[in-house]
């Protein structure tokens, strides 16, 4: 269960907001114009990575085959 929100960190919290956007209005306009415009996403660039860079597949072998410890077994 969460702790009950202790008076003073809410005056605080007032405070800051009343500091930075001026009222409590400005700060709900900025708040729902972020929520209704996010962050515009940047394309990706599509280069050709060096063989060291490029990103590491795991391989399995198949059911039954190769040699591990815990490899399928036929019997």
């Amino acid at each position: 269960m969460p702790e009950a929100v202790d008076s003073a960190s809410a005056v605080q919290l007032l405070r800051q907001i009343l500091d930075r956007y001026g009222s409590l209005e400005a700060f709900l306009s900025q708040l729902y114009r972020e929520l209704d415009q996010p962050t515009e996403e940047i394309p990706r660039l599509n280069l050709d990575l060096p063989a060291w860079m490029e990103p590491l597949t795991a391989t399995t072998p198949g059911r039954g085959e190769g040699s591990g410890r815990h490899a399928w077994r036929s019997r």
